[in-house]
């Protein structure tokens, strides 16, 4: 709704929370996304980076779900 056309998505989220990466940057282009880049750095960072090249107007039932898994911390 705030990112105009040709505007960034920058993700940088734990490789662990994606159940699947390839579903979620389906789901992130069905929404009018390109995929630019994606890489794992740092062991278990991944950082994603999007532009936007359409605004989709689909219905809030046509919306994916796109869900991450929970974050699990180490107790040191």
């Amino acid at each position: 709704r705030v990112l105009k056309r040709d505007g960034l998505l920058k993700i940088c989220e734990i490789d662990s929370r994606f159940e699947s990466l390839d579903t979620f940057v389906a789901d992130v282009e069905t929404l009018g996304f390109q995929l630019l880049h994606k890489e794992l750095f740092s062991k278990m960072f991944m950082d994603i980076e999007f532009k936007l090249v359409r605004r989709n107007r689909l219905a809030s039932a046509d919306l994916p779900e796109i869900q991450l898994n929970p974050c699990m911390y180490k107790k040191r």
